[in-house]
C-alpha cells in the first residue's frame, strides 16, 4: 500500500464522517425546534378547549327560548291597538 492510497482513503473517511455529522447535528436541531413548536401547539389547544368549555356551560345556562319569549311579551306602550 502506498502512501497516496492512505491519504486517499483517510480523507474519504474524513468527508463520510463529515457529510454523517453534519446531517446528525441538522436533524438534533431540526428535533429540538419541532419539540419547541410542538409545546407551544399543545398549551394554545388547552387555552382553547378551555375557552370553548367556559362558552359552552354560558350556553348550556341560557334559556334560548324563555329569554326570547320575555323579550317578545314586553309590554309597549307606543303601540296602539
Amino acid at each position: 500500500m502506498n502512501y497516496e492510497s492512505v491519504i486517499g482513503f483517510a480523507l474519504f473517511f474524513c468527508a463520510i464522517a463529515g457529510i454523517t455529522l453534519y446531517f446528525v447535528l441538522r436533524n438534533k436541531r431540526l428535533e429540538k425546534s419541532h419539540k419547541i413548536k410542538r409545546q407551544q401547539l399543545s398549551e394554545a389547544i388547552v387555552l382553547h378547549k378551555t375557552q370553548i368549555a367556559i362558552r359552552e356551560n354560558a350556553l348550556n345556562k341560557y334559556h334560548f327560548l324563555r329569554y326570547n319569549l320575555d323579550e317578545a311579551l314586553v309590554v309597549q306602550t307606543n303601540i296602539n291597538i
